[in-house]
């Protein structure tokens, strides 16, 4: 039987997974899009869909960090590190290796070779990843249709990321915006 406080940490857990990345993958596409408007014909093709939104997900992933204990002494890069330490391990930079990925900076539509760990993997792999995928698929459907006037009107924009690599007050590994100060010209 879960106590009330397992509970408790349950749903927080499953509503920061599965709303929070969400709605921060809907706004990193929306911006991609807006400053990619080459992309936005392929959004609107919905056989491009499932390679664009992959693509997306590579490149921008809503978790860019995460904490793990190490189970048994391992070496990586020519270092020991113990049994019993914390790690960072970093999935927006593991999606952008050179070393797996040709043009890691480019949306590569029949990209080929490794697939992208923005779902994790092995006993740690989203258990959301297949809804997560159509929502992406489906959010950019829906977005082409409002982007073309995006990009017209166009003018600066001011962004204040928070959580991991974006600094701002948000805790935990959920990378977003604070802040979006867009001006129309």
């Amino acid at each position: 039987e879960l106590d009330r406080r397992t509970v408790s940490e349950l749903v927080a857990f499953l509503l920061a997974a599965g709303v929070e990345t969400v709605r921060e993958v809907m706004l990193f596409n929306l911006l991609t899009l807006a400053d990619s408007p080459s992309f936005v014909p392929l959004a609107g093709d919905e056989s491009q869909l499932p390679s664009l939104a992959d693509e997306l997900l590579r490149l921008e992933p809503p978790v860019h960090t995460l904490q793990r204990r190490v189970s048994s002494e391992t070496g990586i890069g020519g270092h020991t590190i113990p049994a019993g330490d914390l790690v960072w391990a970093s999935i927006a930079a593991a999606n952008r290796d050179p070393s797996h990925f040709d043009l890691p900076d480019n949306i590569v539509l029949d990209r080929k070779g490794p697939r992208h760990i923005s779902f994790g993997s092995g006993p740690h792999f989203c258990l959301g990843s297949q809804l997560g995928k159509l929502e992406s698929e489906v959010i950019l459907a829906e977005m082409v249709r409002f982007v073309p006037g995006l990009i017209e009107r166009r003018g600066t924009r001011k962004m204040v990321f928070a959580g991991p690599g974006g600094g701002g007050s948000r805790r935990g590994v959920i990378r977003g915006c604070r802040l979006i100060d867009e001006r129309w010209e």
